[in-house]
């Protein structure tokens, strides 16, 4: 039980833990269109657009929506980028390491922009291991694309607090 309320806890900053609501997303359709690639690797899209799909369902009371929506979501991969692998005295790999940007905007359906954010993760990894450039950005992406559902959703519950407060005279 522990685990499930720390699980759903995110790290805010200023001012502490703060707890997805479960509700947040009220039903609403999103629209979630193919992450853009502005890079030289082909097919990490579709794997980040995936990743990012199963987590709004889980994580957000959302329906995904192919058209017109009450939400989309506009994704861009940008400067995945592998560094040249640490050497050993022998000649092998024994160190690599990963980065990559994802931008993100959350649109209503009148295409004004909620919120929007960039995601940067850089992630070491062990040739030596079995560990590769393409399974760390892989781990990498689903990732970001958990940490871009947790922003939606505290962007989501932000609008619905804004729209659902009384007008102030």
């Amino acid at each position: 039980m522990v685990l499930a309320v720390a699980g759903a806890a995110v790290l805010t900053p200023g001012c502490g833990y703060r707890v997805l609501d479960p509700g947040v997303g009220a039903g609403r359709t999103v629209a979630v269109p193919t992450a853009r690639n502005e890079s030289r690797w082909r097919g990490i899209e579709a794997d980040f657009t995936g990743a990012l799909r199963r987590d709004l369902q889980r994580q957000l009371d959302v329906r995904l929506a192919d058209g017109p929506a009450d939400y989309r979501l506009v994704t861009a991969l940008r400067d995945p980028v592998r560094s040249a692998p640490v050497r050993s005295i022998g000649g092998g790999a024994e160190l690599g390491s990963m980065r990559v940007a994802i931008s993100w905007q959350l649109l209503d359906a009148a295409d004004e922009v909620i919120e929007n954010g960039e995601i940067i993760r850089s992630l070491e990894f062990l040739p030596a291991e079995g560990e590769s450039d393409s399974s760390a950005l892989a781990e990498m992406l689903d990732q970001i694309a958990e940490h871009v559902v947790i922003d939606v959703g505290l962007a989501l519950d932000r609008f619905r607090s804004a729209s659902a407060s009384p007008p102030r005279k």
